[in-house]
Formats: structure tokens, C-alpha cells, sequence
């Protein structure tokens, strides 16, 4: 062995004090003396090798304690930190050789109910959950931990749980939150399993069924309706389909009662390795069954009594036309024989009598057209409204001429309606504004703007106006017979207007102000695009 007196270079990768103890005691066989290892140089290197391997498994091992996101630490028998991970210190900062009551909590004596004094005594792992002095929660692991001497230790292990603690305190608050909602909903609400048992049912469903919670729980679904097979197969389409809809059962109660109930449900899983279970609502439908028979009998009700009510005002109008034609006939007659033959009161009173029968024969007339109007259109189709339009104003076209009034119009679109409704409501529209007209001549102006499935019709005039605020009953049936009103007309032009367009389910309305026009719009169907109706 060349130069194994310098055996120390062959040694420079160990610690220095180690390797000198090495070179001091190991020499060749040949040349050892008493009190010395007799190791060959052979052993020698295979001694160094395996100390320079546990050296360097050392080093791999702390550096991996210096990574690892949890605390690591090391304390000894008076509870002085012999060694603290990099985790640690960020966390609490350097311990400089102080026990650990002083260092993470400034104590001058050992904690109560210390869990490493407890290892130390016992030799026993020991678990505890810590609130460290940042505010965090750490799960701690305590392990007893013999060092390389000989000597007593503890290695204490703490993993920062606090996300995971917000998190469990989260799901907690959901799933009882979610728990009060099952417990405290009006609906039934049910948990299926696969095989059709009850998993889980709240209050309102022991109500329903007169069965408590535990009794129902394991109970066999189906079994709780009148209609068993019914319910087995709802139950069985959701489980296939993945949902199921308003489909209609009854649910039974002990005593006998019958619940009608509209099942919904759907597919669930707890986690992804558990069959499936459907969880069912049921909805009582009792009272909105009730009302709903109530409505149809009440609409039913209604039917009769319009009908009746169209049928008397038919008569009504028919019959009373005859004797108001003869009072007409012979109050005209009056009025033509004796004018200027009695005194100036006479001659008032039989014109008013003349005005009077007239306006009455104004106000029948338009009674039986309104009595005519059904609640829906006797005959929709497409129509053109423009050509509708010229109709109407070659009715009203001695009015027009006598007033001078110019009227103004738009390009008018296809609708869907009945021709000779649309036609009056047109003719209603115009003559009212004839009708009120200012000191100016008329100016009537007729467009349509679209507005989704309908057209939008306004008829503007710049007429006298009205004030909305006291006219707010514009619209409803109000026969005016005062003889010698402003006025000449029936009073109503507009309700028949109403009746018309809320027969194709649309409104009417009016914008105005005194002495500025007034714009009378309303809505109707759009005629449907590329077929020909009838």
C-alpha cells in the first residue's frame, strides 16, 4: 500500500476528526500492533465506502425534510429543539436552542397536558390537533426517537390542516342547511334505492302517509300509493331515463286518505363506485286540483251567463227598435206639423224628443253590433290591412270631406283577423277623430311598426285630446244618451274597439294630452310568413 501513511487523502471526503480516527487505528495485518483493528485494506475501503454512503444518505434525507410542507422537529429529553425543518422555521422562526413552551408560546414552564412529555414517559406515538400561535390548525404526530448515541427524542411531525378543517366546516354548513330545506319543504321529498326501498323521507312525507321516518325508511316505495304499480313504474322510468316528469300518482294514507300528488325525480349518486338511488319530489296538487274544478265550473258558469246575456241584449235591441222607430216616426212628424204653430217651448221639447229618439236608435244599433262580437273572431285570416284601410275611409268619406280633414298613411302590412272587425275598428278609430276635432282641419295619420309576432296599428289625429286622469274608463261600455250632447254618437265606438282586439288577444291604449291630438294604438297578429291561411 503505497503511501498509507498518508491514508488521511484517501479519506478527505469524510468528515475530518472521523477520518483521522480511521488513519490513527486501522493499519495493514502485517503490521498490526496489539490494541489495534486487524482489518485488511480491503475492509478499510469497504468501511469508508459505507460510511460515505450513510453520509450521503444522511444528506438526502434532510434535504428532503427541508421540502416537505410539513413541520418536522426534533426535541430533546428537556424539550429543547435539537433540530427544526425549513417548514418550521418559516412558520415560527429559528428556536436558537430553546426549549419549546418558550419558543412558540414565550412560557417559562412546560405546557398543561403536554403530549411530548407523554411520549417521553410512555415511549407511545401520540395524535393531537394543535392552534398554533400564526392561527392555523395543525394535525400532530409525536413518535419516541432514538438518535445514532443512544439518546432520547422525540420527532414531532405537524401538517397544517386549517383549509381542510374551513372545508369539512363548509360541507358541514351545506349538507345541514341542506337538511333543514328536506326537513322543513312542503313537498314530499323521497331517497330510492335500486331496488325500490326508501332511503331516506322527510316530514312531509310521514304526513302524507301516516308512517314515521323510521318506519318508512327500507319500506318498500311503491307501497305507499294507490295505485302500487303505477308508482313502481314512475320510479322505474326515472331510473332508466335518468329523470322523470309531472307524472300524476296518489299517495295513501293509513287511515285511508288518497293524496294526488305530481311525481318528479331524478338520478343520483352519493360517490362514483355507489349505485345509483332516484330522489323524488311529490307535490300535493289537492287545492290547485280543487281550484282548477272550481274554475271550470266557474268559466263554465260564465259561458252560460254571457251567452244569455248576448242573447237578451240581441232581443233587447231587436224588440226595442220597432217602438223607438214609431216614436221617431211621430216625433219628426211633430216636429215637421207643428213647428212654429205652438209657442218657442214646444217647438224645444219636440226637438229634443226628435234628439233623443235618435241617439237611442245610435245606441241599440251599436249595443247589437257589441252583442255580435264573440269572444273570438268568427273568421282569421291573412288579410291586407291597407286595403282594409281604403275601405274604411271611402265609408267615412263624406265625413272626411265635409270636416276638410287630410288623412295620412304608411305602407300597412298582412295580418291575421277577421276583415269586417278590422274594418270597423279602422272606421271607429278615424270618425272618433273626426269626431273631436280642433279649430284646424283634421289630420289624421295611419301607420304600423312590428313589434315581434304583432303589428303595431296607431291612428294620431291632432284634435282636441283628452286628459288621461279623468278618462281612465275610455275603453269601457258607457252608452252616452243624453239628448243635445256635443257630441254626436253612441259613446261606444271604443268599447266595441276593445272587444275587437282583445278577441285576437291584444291590447289597445292611447297617449294624449288637451289640446295636443291624441295617438290611439293597438295590436295585431302578424300574418304567418309563406302559407295562406283560412
Amino acid at each position: 500500500m503505497r503511501g498509507w501513511r498518508g491514508g488521511v487523502a484517501v479519506l478527505r471526503d469524510l468528515p475530518g476528526a472521523w477520518a483521522r480516527w480511521v488513519a490513527d487505528r486501522v493499519r495493514p495485518r502485517s503490521r498490526a500492533r496489539p490494541g489495534r483493528l486487524d482489518l485488511s485494506p480491503e475492509e478499510v475501503s469497504e468501511a469508508i465506502r459505507a460510511q460515505g454512503e450513510l453520509l450521503a444518505e444522511r444528506r438526502r434525507l434532510q434535504e428532503i425534510l427541508e421540502l416537505i410542507p410539513v413541520s418536522v422537529v426534533l426535541l430533546r429529553p428537556d424539550h429543547r429543539v435539537a433540530f427544526a425543518n425549513a417548514f418550521f422555521r418559516e412558520r415560527f422562526g429559528e428556536a436558537d436552542g430553546k426549549t419549546c413552551f418558550e419558543h412558540l408560546f414565550g412560557r417559562p414552564e412546560l405546557c398543561e397536558g403536554c403530549g411530548t412529555a407523554r411520549v417521553l414517559e410512555g415511549r407511545e406515538p401520540h395524535r393531537w390537533t394543535w392552534l398554533g400561535p400564526d392561527g392555523r390548525h395543525y394535525d400532530c404526530h409525536d413518535f419516541p426517537f432514538i438518535d445514532a448515541d443512544g439518546s432520547s427524542l422525540v420527532l414531532k411531525f405537524g401538517v397544517d390542516v386549517t383549509s381542510r378543517r374551513l372545508a369539512l366546516a363548509s360541507v358541514r354548513q351545506a349538507v345541514s342547511h341542506m337538511r333543514t330545506l328536506f326537513e322543513t319543504s312542503l313537498d314530499i321529498l323521497v331517497s330510492i334505492r335500486e331496488d325500490g326501498s326508501i332511503e331516506d323521507a322527510n316530514a312531509a312525507c310521514a304526513a302524507a302517509t301516516g308512517l314515521s321516518r323510521e318506519d318508512l325508511v327500507g319500506k318498500d316505495f311503491a307501497s305507499c300509493f294507490a295505485e302500487p304499480a303505477k308508482a313502481r313504474e314512475a320510479c322505474l322510468k326515472a331510473f332508466a331515463l335518468g329523470k322523470a316528469r309531472d307524472l300524476p300518482l296518489r299517495i295513501k294514507h293509513q287511515d285511508g286518505r288518497v293524496t294526488p300528488v305530481l311525481y318528479n325525480a331524478s338520478v343520483y349518486k352519493k360517490a362514483e363506485d355507489e349505485r345509483p338511488g332516484v330522489f323524488a319530489a311529490l307535490r300535493d296538487m289537492s287545492e290547485q286540483l280543487a281550484y282548477q274544478d272550481r274554475l271550470v265550473e266557474a268559466l263554465g258558469e260564465l259561458r252560460r251567463s254571457n251567452a244569455e246575456l248576448e242573447q237578451f241584449a240581441r232581443i233587447a235591441s231587436h224588440d226595442l227598435q220597432e217602438p223607438l222607430r214609431m216614436v221617431g216616426s211621430f216625433t219628426q212628424l211633430l216636429a215637421k206639423r207643428y213647428r212654429g204653430k205652438l209657442d218657442q217651448d214646444a217647438d224645444e221639447f219636440i226637438q229634443f224628443a226628435v234628439d233623443g229618439a235618435a241617439s237611442m236608435k245610435r245606441v241599440i244599433e251599436d249595443l247589437l253590433s257589441y252583442s255580435r262580437l264573440r269572444a273570438g273572431p268568427r273568421s282569421v285570416r291573412r288579410v291586407d290591412s291597407g286595403e282594409i284601410l281604403s275601405e274604411s275611409l271611402a265609408n267615412l268619406r263624406l265625413a272626411i270631406e265635409e270636416s276638410g280633414a287630410v288623412v295620412s298613411r304608411e305602407p300597412l302590412p298582412p295580418v291575421r283577423a277577421d276583415r269586417n272587425q278590422l274594418l270597423r275598428l279602422f272606421q271607429n278609430l278615424i270618425a272618433n277623430a273626426l269626431k273631436f276635432k280642433g279649430k284646424r282641419p283634421p289630420h289624421i295619420r295611419v301607420k304600423a311598426e312590428r313589434k315581434g309576432p304583432d303589428w303595431v296599428f296607431s291612428v294620431a289625429d291632432n284634435g282636441i285630446g283628452l286628459d288621461l286622469k279623468r278618462s281612465r274608463r275610455l275603453f269601457d261600455l258607457r252608452p252616452r244618451l243624453q239628448p243635445g250632447s256635443d257630441s254626436q254618437g253612441s259613446g261606444l265606438g271604443l268599447a266595441i274597439c276593445k272587444r275587437i282586439v282583445s278577441s285576437y288577444g291584444g291590447s289597445i291604449w292611447v297617449e294624449s294630452e288637451p289640446g295636443r291630438g291624441a295617438v290611439f294604438s293597438f295590436t295585431v297578429p302578424a300574418a304567418l310568413e309563406g302559407r295562406a291561411e283560412r
